[in-house]
């Protein structure tokens, strides 16, 4: 059984560990949402990325958000949990490409 200060500081690092791939979906589904994309695309998108990428994705296993948010899990669970580069450049690339793509759609949306 983990001390209270292990258990703490196994917390800490499981959360920053997820904060990036977290921020990147709130990117993801807002620039959608600016894009004025169907709800029902972007719950479908989200899901894809998200949750089923991992299991259609075998180049890029290691760094899909639903492996590293279940390998995450796991090692919490596990009492092993360490900060991972991993999550952040995922979190970073998801994000990037999704405010690129924003910023490239919505450019050419006529404000008025």
């Amino acid at each position: 059984m983990a001390s209270e200060e292990q258990s703490v500081s196994n917390f800490l690092i499981a959360s920053s560990n997820m904060v990036p791939i977290v921020l990147s979906g709130f990117f993801m589904i807002h620039v959608l949402k600016m894009l004025k994309v169907s709800e029902v695309y972007i719950i479908i998108m989200f899901l894809f990325i998200f949750i089923f990428s991992g299991d259609l994705l075998y180049m890029l296993f290691d760094y899909t958000p639903s492996t590293l948010l279940n390998e995450n899990l796991m090692s919490f669970v596990n009492y092993s949990v360490q900060f991972d580069y991993r999550h952040w450049v995922t979190g970073i690339m998801i994000s990037v490409i999704s405010l690129l793509i924003g910023v490239k759609g919505f450019a050419k949306q006529n404000i008025d």
